[in-house]
């Protein structure tokens, strides 16, 4: 990064924050990259933690007594085995007489390098997982022990949300390759995508996967094919294909206890959600300017300023990922919207405003999630300046278990590197990290992995059933 282009913004005694509030740097320095290790975490030599860190792309505005910063922050963590992570944070400054404090801070923190692939517009791994169970009200009552109350429950399903992968309880058979087995792994992976599934089911066929269904549409609004990995693990390969409804009611926002905020602010922050519930890229767009920076990691688009703040809109709403899709009507999206926890604070000349979204599809994708954003304006006469939006999935508070972790896939010592080369290049899951026995590919915040086993020990893999686990963060 050239620092002269950031001179007249630069206040060198702007002070960075790390988890222990220790380490202090001019912004000069700030802005180069910046490589530390904290205590906390593995230690494989007291006291310093297996991990080091980078910033880059620093951006900073300095106006009077207020400061706001954007910056990437790179990971290399691992004792035994080495990840990467990616962040991009979102940090607010108030100036005293002490100096600068840090006032706001809101991290769009995923694993791997996901806002990266958000930034290049390529594929990112997406995949829930089931649990497939005989009785759903018994599992469904044991689960919600450590899950809290479902998200969504149907005759046949339970799912709770998990961050950006959800969790299933299924009593349907897949196909046939459901065979409960207690006290084994019984579990599969949902992978999706938003591309044709007829012509994924002749591209995975071309390319050798062992298709073992035609695409079927038994199993809600999406359809989907069933297929085997190199030892016989099944997966299900499905469209995500978003709904319309013409006839269908407009979405729904409700902003709760929304406190001191200004009526002129407030009209704003209501007609931004408007917009976005409405799908109006467009009018989004015109309230960014031209160093602004949307990053939405809940309906996953990125952009700087308005031409790529439109675009990245525009494909989020059409599914031009494979991350999320919306049911619509002939209003906007078919969902409801309830912002909570408003809250303003001001660093003149900048105002940040953070709020929780908890969003209810009604069409046929029917889900309950939760969102949280950081909004920042500042005042230019009687307007409101939109300047940078900060979105990130949120996970329900209070319950004991908080996302998908990692996930595994039984196979055979002697199948282990195939497996693998099948998995890393046959369906380009990407590059993975090991340990010991074990291969983990990062999806948006879980892994997809598979591990070594042996048959006559452990009994799997069990080809042509699904037989895998899930592990879960708490």
């Amino acid at each position: 990064m050239d620092n002269d282009a950031y001179s007249e913004r630069v206040d060198p005694d702007i002070l960075r924050f790390t988890q222990e509030e220790k380490y202090t740097v001019g912004l000069a320095e700030a802005i180069e990259y910046i490589e530390y290790e904290w205590t906390g975490y593995e230690r494989p030599v007291e006291p310093v933690i297996a991990m080091s860190e980078t910033f880059k792309d620093f951006e900073l505005w300095v106006d009077g007594d207020g400061a706001v910063a954007s910056y990437v922050l790179d990971q290399v963590y691992g004792a035994r085995w080495i990840e990467h992570g990616r962040y991009r944070i979102f940090q607010a400054f108030s100036k005293g007489d002490d100096g600068w404090k840090l006032a706001v801070q809101h991290a769009v923190q995923h694993d791997a390098w996901y806002l990266t692939e958000i930034e290049e517009g390529t594929s990112v791994l997406f995949f829930d997982w089931v649990n497939p169970v005989k009785d759903l009200e018994l599992a469904t009552v044991w689960y919600e022990n450590f899950f809290g109350k479902p998200q969504v429950s149907t005759s046949s399903r339970t799912t709770w949300n998990l961050g950006m992968a959800n969790f299933h309880l299924d009593t349907t058979d897949l196909a046939g390759y459901v065979n409960i087995i207690e006290g084994m792994p019984n579990g599969y992976a949902i992978i999706y995508t938003t591309d044709d599934i007829e012509a994924e089911h002749n591209r995975l066929e071309a390319l050798g996967v062992d298709i073992s269904t035609e695409v079927l549409t038994d199993w809600g609004p999406d359809p989907y094919f069933v297929a085997m990995d190199p030892v016989g693990n099944p997966f299900v390969w499905m469209q995500r294909v978003s709904q319309h409804d013409p006839a269908g009611d407009a979405p729904g926002l409700t902003i709760e206890n929304p406190g001191d905020i200004p009526g002129g602010l407030f009209a704003e922050i209501e007609a931004l959600l408007n917009d976005w519930l409405t799908t109006d890229a467009k009018s989004i767009a015109e309230r960014m300017p031209e160093d602004g920076i949307w990053c939405d990691a809940y309906g996953f688009a990125w952009g700087r300023g308005p031409d790529e703040t439109e675009t990245a809109l525009t494909a989020m709403f059409t599914d031009k990922g494979n991350a999320r899709v919306f049911d619509t009507t002939a209003s906007g999206l078919d969902q409801d919207i309830v912002a909570t926890s408003m809250n303003r604070r001001n660093l003149a000349p900048f105002t940040i405003v953070t709020l929780d979204l908890d969003i209810t599809g009604r069409g046929a994708h029917n889900f309950h999630e939760l969102a949280s954003a950081a909004l920042t304006y500042r005042k230019n006469g009687e307007e409101w300046e939109l300047i940078h939006v900060f979105i990130s999935p949120g996970a329900f508070p209070g319950e004991m278990v908080l996302s998908l972790d990692y996930t595994g896939y039984p196979i055979s010592r002697k199948d282990l590197d195939t497996a693998e080369d099948f998995y890393t290049n046959t369906l380009s899951f990407g590059t993975p990290y090991t340990d010991s026995g074990y291969f983990g590919y990062w999806s948006a915040d879980s892994v997809f992995g598979i591990y070594q086993t042996g048959p006559g020990r452990d009994g799997m893999p069990r080809p042509g059933e699904t037989s895998g686990y899930a592990s879960f963060w708490i």
